[in-house]
């Protein structure tokens, strides 16, 4: 008995070709997110370097931050008006932490959204 492999190469570049391109997307995806967690590292070391300048507050560099996310990635990131928090660290030196909490949706690969937490530390200037 003889097969017949007729039309077996098309059917087999179409089941390849579907996984290529979900590879393709997730590859896509992962580039898109790893993207916005260094803005929003970048964001949060600029707000905590403002919020630990000698005539700054903790307030400030939170507004610092938060404007700076929502210049970058506003059409990326979805959260709250404020997802930047500062604290002031006691020690030796004193460190100032800022923390950005935001959510990426994901937009290639339809399977919800990330929640990124960065964190970034400057240290405060003497008074």
């Amino acid at each position: 008995m003889e097969r017949d492999d007729e039309g077996a190469a098309v059917v087999e570049y179409v089941l390849v070709s579907v996984l290529l391109v979900l590879v393709f997307l997730a590859v896509a995806q992962l580039a898109l997110v790893i993207h916005a967690r260094d803005v929003l590292v970048a964001d949060a070391a600029e707000g905590a370097r403002v919020a630990a300048l000698r005539d700054s507050s903790p307030h400030a560099g939170e507004q610092d931050c938060a404007s700076l996310v929502r210049q970058t990635l506003s059409h990326l990131v979805t959260g709250g008006a404020g997802p930047c928090t500062a604290a002031a660290l006691g020690g030796d030196p004193a460190l100032v932490t800022m923390r950005v909490r935001a959510t990426v949706p994901l937009t290639l690969v339809p399977f919800g959204h990330v929640h990124l937490d960065v964190i970034a530390h400057a240290v405060r200037e003497p008074a």
